[in-house]
Formats: structure tokens, sequence, C-alpha cells
């Protein structure tokens, strides 16, 4: 309160300031007062306040775990923990790894790899070991110096030469570097990797995909020739070029034959020579003059453009290319056909061999040996040049058993993912098996609840965060100055004793008087016993059965110990029993938590039994009332009830919270209780001011009444005085 400046006690030499001072100061008591009651009414208001935004907090929380987490996200429910392990237990085969899907099935599977899917590795026949080349020596060098170096002038056109792999062309400068030249094939169309192997000395291919499909074919150049890697699986003689090959050139027979052939159980006798100069035409034309009136054919290879390596049809990836094929019952007859295992029969693939149709099926035919290998362009597969060091396979896996057993599975497929019962089995496409072995190991899968588990331990301990905080609102006592129980509490500061303190000192005194504020209020004991009660009621699921959470092995610690009222309402946690109640009743827990209602037949049966005219309880939904969230809760799970709980306390404008002390924003601000009460307060005050202020120039006024008084009395004893001594 401010007052204009006054000269006073001049006559009485009274201090007339102090003494108005002293009298107001009895009379602002009371303004003092109101002052501490507003204050303090301001500060719950500002705790409730804060208790709100903790339950909006935990609210946002508890909707995640409820809505977008993990407990109510099927796909974790769902979730399979698998393994690896040898057969009858123990470490599983190094380079295999699985991972399951949501679609997995749980148990045991056995599991049988005959082979691993792989592309094909061409390694070419140029060594350059004893030249001690390094890969940069290499990747630095010029095409043409690459070239000089291997005694090959190049031919190609302009310094330019194209360089043909997997039928896409690249184009080569003789003056760029071995380098760029190898990365440009490496990110061309071709699908290949290629590089320079400095261990082995020699330059490298590699199909960038696996299985039978995968094979590496290269065109024939200056440049290719000086790697070693011309011609790869590159066939340069059509089908009717070979049909004029010398049959004992073919098969690398040098005496004369006797092939005879069986058919129906009649031998045929058949010979050739070579001195007769069969060529393949002729060797086919003599069989089937045996086989053709029996029903039975012998061609080779596929008929048409496939074969010719000028057109654009030609296919070498053809099932049937670069192979004899023998038929049987190409009449529409029955027939059987049997070859001696030896001799010419062997070579080409059909020693020993008994083909039999039956009546009224389609013919039946089957493939021969390869002869692209040994004929056609054979330089891929004699021994001799560009090796194939990894050749073109598919993976081959049994499942339900060791191959080819009875109840067992075949997979054939390109790549070394393998499916099985909804795990991804990923094979290394290095992995090593003998010859004539498989490698076998066990899929072991168990349904996996890790995420299960910590969703709910984190939903438990926000709660005790939550339920720790309400137990302190509710049971921490004002403390008392001195800490006697006879003392003062501490109360707001006035601006006199704020004054006359320090910093640090006003700092420590108002976080006494603001302790305690919420002692024992009903509001915030009404949410604690709302919550504990939500938390520990049963869960109804319908025909009779329910859950709650002493069931799953979650109690409350009690308030036994150093913390006592702390300790009300905090759980804890039986991991095994949780664990246990996951894997035997996981269904049931995820209902216990998330269980949104009753559905309509209940709901209308529950109607008739309590003769209820509240309205139909309606599935889980952010628009329900008080009155529906009070009646459907024993029909939904613990974070439903909890949910409404909070809505209620803290974002209802009708919730008791927001009734009494309004919210940070929006109309609540202030048309609730406590900001009435501060206006009134506050009017109170101003009045109280206004008051105080005619009441301090009431006081001046009469001392200045006094002074007038006293100094009229002074002038007339002066006149007086003056009178007597003249």
């Amino acid at each position: 309160m401010s007052s204009p400046l006054r000269f006073t006690g001049l006559t009485s030499g009274m201090d007339t300031q102090a003494m108005v001072q002293q009298l107001m100061r009895a009379e602002s008591m009371r303004m003092e007062r109101l002052t501490r009651r507003r204050t303090m009414i301001q500060w719950r208001q500002e705790s409730i306040r804060g208790t709100q935004t903790h339950l909006n907090e935990f609210r946002a929380q508890s909707t995640d775990f409820l809505r977008s987490g993990t407990i109510t996200n099927d796909a974790t429910w769902n979730t399979i923990k698998s393994g690896i392990t040898a057969i009858g237990g123990g470490t599983g085969p190094a380079g295999v790894s699985v991972v399951s899907t949501t679609q997995a099935r749980m148990g045991s599977f056995d599991v049988h790899v005959q082979q691993v899917a792989q592309g094909d590795l061409i390694r070419g026949d140029r060594d350059f070991q004893s030249r001690n080349y390094s890969t940069s020596d290499v990747d630095s060098m010029t095409v043409r110096e690459f070239l000089n170096s291997v005694g090959i002038t190049a031919t190609g056109s302009g310094g330019e030469q194209r360089v043909d792999i997997n039928g896409v062309g690249i184009f080569v400068r003789e003056n760029e570097t071995m380098g760029t030249f190898m990365t440009r094939v490496n990110n061309s169309a071709a699908g290949v990797n290629m590089r320079f192997n400095q261990i082995r000395g020699a330059f490298e291919i590699e199909h960038k995909s696996t299985g039978a499909d995968a094979m590496v074919r290269t065109g024939d150049n200056d440049l290719l020739r000086a790697m070693g890697l011309d011609r790869v699986r590159n066939v340069t003689e059509s089908r009717d070029d070979f049909l004029d090959r010398n049959i004992f050139d073919l098969t690398g027979l040098d005496a004369p034959q006797s092939i005879p052939i069986t058919i129906g159980g009649t031998t045929h006798p058949l010979v050739i020579d070579i001195g007769l100069g069969d060529t393949v035409q002729t060797f086919l034309d003599r069989v089937n003059s045996i086989l053709s009136p029996n029903g039975a054919h012998l061609r080779f290879g596929v008929e048409g453009n496939v074969s010719d390596p000028n057109h654009e049809d030609y296919n070498p990836l053809h099932p049937d290319f670069g192979r004899f094929i023998l038929s049987a019952g190409t009449g529409g007859a029955p027939v059987s056909v049997s070859f001696e295992d030896s001799g010419i029969w062997k070579e080409l693939g059909f020693g020993g061999t008994t083909l039999t149709s039956l009546q009224d099926e389609l013919p039946v035919s089957q493939r021969g040996n390869s002869f692209i290998a040994n004929t056609l362009g054979g330089e891929v597969y004699d021994g001799t040049r560009k090796r194939i060091a990894t050749e073109a396979q598919n993976a081959v896996v049994w499942y339900g058993g060791p191959p080819n057993t009875q109840g067992s599975f075949e997979i054939i497929q390109s790549s070394n993912v393998i499916n099985i019962h909804g795990h991804n089995v990923t094979l290394s496409s290095n992995m090593y098996i003998p010859e004539g072995e498989n490698v076998s190991f066990t899929i072991n899968a168990e349904r996996d609840i890790t995420d299960v588990m910590e969703s709910i331990k984190g939903f438990v301990e926000q709660y005790n965060e939550l339920i720790r905080h309400i137990n302190s609102l509710h049971s921490t006592a004002r403390p008392r100055a001195g800490n006697r129980p006879s003392g003062a509490f501490f109360e707001p500061l006035t601006d006199e004793q704020r004054n006359s303190m320090s910093d640090r000192e006003v700092e420590r005194w108002e976080e006494q008087a603001k302790t305690g504020l919420l002692h024992r209020d009903s509001d915030i004991r009404q949410l604690h016993d709302q919550l504990r009660n939500a938390m520990f009621n049963r869960v109804n699921l319908g025909d009779g059965r329910h859950i709650s959470m002493h069931e799953i092995g979650i109690t409350t610690v009690g308030r036994n110990g150093p913390a006592g009222d702390q300790m009300i309402g905090v759980l804890q946690i039986d991991e095994n029993a949780l664990r246990a109640a996951l894997e035997e009743r996981g269904d049931e827990v995820k209902m216990l938590f998330a269980r949104t209602g009753m559905d309509a037949n209940q709901a209308n049966a529950r109607k008739y039994r309590y003769n209820d005219d509240l309205p139909d309880n309606p599935p889980y939904m952010n628009s329900s009332t008080i009155a529906q969230r009070n009646y459907r809760a024993p029909e939904v799970g613990l974070g439903f009830r909890i949910d409404d709980i909070l809505r209620t306390f803290a974002q209802d404008d009708d919730g008791p919270l927001r009734q009494r002390a309004g919210y940070t924003s929006g109309l609540m601000t202030s048309e609730n209780t406590m900001s009435r009460q501060i206006r009134d307060y506050s009017e109170r005050i101003s009045r109280m001011e206004s008051w105080l202020q005619r009441r301090e120039n009431h006081y001046y006024a009469m001392f200045a009444k006094m002074e007038a008084a006293m100094q009229q009395s002074h002038s007339q004893m002066d006149a007086l005085f003056a009178f007597a001594t003249q």
C-alpha cells in the first residue's frame, strides 16, 4: 500500500508516521489472512491441475498400451520364437538361420538339405599367378595395356570393343582401365559380378542369382580371350551341324558296337561300326527303324529355331537342348523298351533303362545326358578351359522325414530361403555338403511371449508410478514449523517477510508451504480407491468365466515397511506365474487387459436381471458417458477401466477435478470452483485495500487535528505569557 509524502509531528514532536504504521499493521492483518487463503487456494489448484497432467500423461501411455501397443496387437500374440538345433539336440549346423512369420506353426520339424542353390562361378583358364598381379594392379591397367601384356593385338573398331555376357552387349574403350570395365559389367543388366581373384591369379564371373537357371554365358572377343573367359557356355553349332557329326567322335568309342534293343521282350540286334562312317543322323535312322514300328522313337535336341545359335529364338536353356530324347507309346499302343547298361547306350544316358508306356496313357519319354558339354562348343565342360568353380543348381531340401522316405516332402527351388510351415530357413550358399550325404537339422518353434511380458511389466510400472504419486498427495501431511506437532503450519509469506529473507530461504520456505496441500483430500482419495477397485475386481469373460490380476501373478505390495502409506495399491509381479498364465491362458489374459465390453446378448441379459434403465452398453468408445462407463465397468478389461476413470477425473468437464480446479486451457480455466473462490478473495482483498487506505487516511487526519489543536494551544499560551509579562 502506497501513501503520499507526509510531514507530521512538527508541533507535537511525535513520530506520527510510525504510530500510524503500527496501527495499520494491526488493521492489515485481516487482509494478510485473505491473501494467504487466496494463495493457498491457488497452490491447491496448481497441485490438482498438476495431478490432472500426470493422469493424462499416464492415460496417453496406457492408450498406446491398449490400442497401438503390444497388448492388442494380434501379431504380437502370434509371434513364434524359433531356433535351429541338430536332430536329437545339440548345436545346429553352421550356415543355417531361421526367421518365423506370423503364419508359422509351432512344433519341431526335421529338415534334410541335399544341396543348396548356387549360381555359376566361372574362373578363367588364363593363369596370372606367375605375374603376381594384385587386384589394384589389374584395376589400374588400361584395356590396351592388359591386352598387350598377354600378347593380344586388339582388333576392335576405333579402339572400342563389345563384350557379350548373358546376351547383354557392353562396350569398352581400350584407353579405359580394367577396373572401369569390370565396374560397368557389374552394373549392367547381365546380372553378374566380374572380378580379378588375386589369390588364385585368375579372372572370375559370378552370377548374382542362384538356381539352375543362374548360368553365365559369354561371347568371343579379344578382351574375353585375354581374360580366359571367352565362349563360356556358348554353343557354336546348330542342331543340323551336330546331326552331321560322326557318332564315334561324339561318344569317344573306337570299336564296333553291338547295341541290341529289347522291345516287348523281343531282342532286336543292331551293330554300328566306325568304318561305316555313321553320323548322328544315320545312327538315329537305324535305331528308329527298329523303334518306330513298335511305337517308340529316339531323337536329338529341339527341332527348329530354338537350336539355331544365329536365330533370335535360340534358347540353350530349353530342357531338351543338347540331349537325346527317348519316347515310348508314340503309336498309342503300350510298349516296353530296354537297353543294355554298356557301350553307346551308357554314353548317351540310357544304359540299363527300361521305358514302359501303358494303355490309354500319353507317351512317356526320358532325357539322356547333355551333349552341350562335349560336343557343342564344349570349352565349358571338357576340363581344359573355362572351368566352372561352382555350377548353377537349385536347392533341394526334404522335410517330414529323410529323403525319399514315406511321409517326406521334397522342395526344389532356385532360392536358398526355404519356407517350411511358415518358417523361413536361410541356407548359406557356401554350406559344405559331402557328396552323397545331407546336412540335417531341426527347427524348434514355440510361442514367444517376451514382448507381451515386457508390455505388461511396462504398464504395471507406469501404473505404480501413478499410484505412488496419488499416495504421496493423499498421505503426506502439511509440515509444521520446527517439526513440532503443536507448531504452526508453513504459510504463504507476506511481502514484508519475503523482503527480509534470502532467495534460497524463500524457496525452501515455499517448498514446505506447498507440501501436503491435498492431504486426505476427498477427491484424491476417491480417485485412489476407484483405481484400486478397477485393478483388482474380476473381469467377466462371458459364459460364467472370469479372470483377475492375482490369477496371473500380479498382487499388491502392501503398506508394511518404511514407505508405509506410499505403497498402498502398488503392484508387484510374480514373473513365473505371469509367464505360465500367458502360455496357458493367453487369450484370457489379453481380455483381462483389453476386453472392450459386453456383446448384445450379455447386455440384454444384464439389463433384464437388474431391471436397468440405463442405455445399452456399447463397445468401448471415447464418446461414452460417465453413466455408461460405470455400467460397463465389470465387463471391460483393466486397461479400459483405468482409462474410463482417468477420463472422468482428468478430462471430462463434469468430472470432480475439472469441476473443482479446472484446467490450464479452455473454458474450464476460469469456470470452476477454485477459480471462483480465487476471484471472490481477490474482490475482498481489493475492497480491503480500499478500506485500509481510507483507514490510514483517517488516522493521519486524527493526528493532524491533534497537531492543529496543539498548535492552537501553543499560540494561546504564547499570548497569555506575553500579556502577563507586560
